[in-house]
Order: C-alpha cells, then sequence, then structure tokens
C-alpha cells in the first residue's frame, strides 16, 4: 500500500488560488471560483474534490484536482479519502444516488473502485450565460 494521506478539511474560498496553481500546472482549464460547488474537501498541497446537490436526490462529483508536484501515491490516497466524504455527505443529505462525468481514465478507475456503474461514454457540454 502506498502513503496514506488522512488530513482533509472542509474546502475554504481561501484555498481557490492552490487549486488554481494545480489546474494551470496539469495544463487545464482554472474553472471560475463561482463554479465551484459549496460542498468539498481539500487535503492540503495534495488534492480536492467537490459535490453539488442536484434536484431529484442526486449528487455530482466534480472538480477533482491534484497537485502534480506531490507524490503520486498521497494523491491517490487523498482523492479516495475525499471520494468517501463525498459519498458519506450525500448520504446524510438523503441523497439517493451520486454520479460523476469524465474523460479522465484516473477517475474513471477511481470511481470503479468506489462501486460507481459505468453508464456509458457521453460528452458534456457547456455555455456560459
Amino acid at each position: 500500500m502506498g502513503e496514506l494521506y488522512t488530513f482533509v478539511r472542509a474546502y475554504r474560498d481561501e484555498d481557490f488560488d492552490e487549486l488554481a496553481s494545480w489546474y494551470e500546472a496539469w495544463g487545464q482549464k482554472v474553472p471560475k471560483k463561482e463554479f465551484l460547488p459549496s460542498l468539498g474537501y481539500i487535503a492540503e498541497g495534495v488534492a480536492a474534490g467537490f459535490m453539488y446537490n442536484v434536484e431529484n436526490k442526486l449528487g455530482l462529483i466534480d472538480f477533482y484536482i491534484s497537485n502534480p508536484k506531490s507524490k503520486t501515491s498521497m494523491r491517490d490516497s487523498a482523492l479516495d479519502h475525499i471520494t468517501r466524504l463525498l459519498i458519506c455527505d450525500a448520504g446524510f443529505k438523503n441523497l439517493k444516488a451520486v454520479t460523476t462525468t469524465t474523460k479522465l481514465q484516473a477517475i474513471k478507475e477511481r470511481a470503479k473502485k468506489h462501486n460507481f456503474d459505468n453508464i456509458g461514454e457521453c460528452t458534456m457540454l457547456f455555455r456560459g450565460i
């Protein structure tokens, strides 16, 4: 088993600059701060993830990001911990299911590890207002 990273806390607005630097380091577009869900967790210096509480008792896990400078084993452990916390929060909120969408193989593998069913490939489209 790799290194275990267990200190994870609730995301705060002041963490945004750290997350933005991770997105940039991975060559990804930085999401607007106001687009991040209010429910999120961060392992400082390592990784973060979020969940939208959408209608019809469904949670949408999104905005997984990690620090590419951190050890792979620590990122893996932290993202697993964050995933478990988000799933637990969904249960506390009486949601009936959680979902996620991704094109990244690592997230697909993590979802499978946490007993998500693959319901097929799709394209997610976005339009600002």
